[in-house]
């Protein structure tokens, strides 16, 4: 049962999250200035880096102390990280590109309620798969 819920999380909080947050579209840069969330993003990605790389070598660890579950959790973990950089990086090249046009038009974006919701779900299935695989790693050696 755990399994499947460990699977089923970010679905779970893609759907959440699509019901709870409002309708679109979605501004990346603040205040109309073009690029200003490229100062934010090297740190979300590289938070969601040091969440990948702490997740699998804990996944290994747990792997060969023959942990299954917990290992589950952290691979997962390392996936949705990964996943969360790729595409918060795909959506906001994308939404640069739909929002500042090189022909000088007026753009809009791109960034919707949908692209918002996945990247927002797999940073926090991420997260909590982390901690819930370091947790039951732990619980399990007792």
């Amino acid at each position: 049962m755990i399994v499947i819920a460990v699977i089923a999380l970010p679905a779970l909080l893609w759907c959440l999250f699509r019901l709870i947050l409002p309708r679109g579209p979605f501004e990346m840069d603040h205040g109309q200035v073009m690029g200003s969330f490229s100062i934010l993003m090297p740190y979300w990605t590289r938070l969601f880096f040091y969440i990948a790389t702490v997740s699998l070598i804990c996944a290994i660890i747990a792997r060969g102390w023959d942990l299954n579950v917990p290992a589950l959790c952290l691979l997962l973990a390392f996936v949705n990280a990964l996943l969360f950089n790729g595409f918060l990086t795909l959506n906001y090249e994308n939404y640069l590109a739909t929002r500042y046009p090189r022909d000088g038009s007026q753009g809009v974006s791109s960034y919707t309620i949908n692209k918002y919701a996945l990247v927002l779900a797999l940073g926090v299935s991420a997260v909590l798969l982390l901690l819930a695989g370091l947790g039951l790693a732990a619980w399990s050696m007792q």
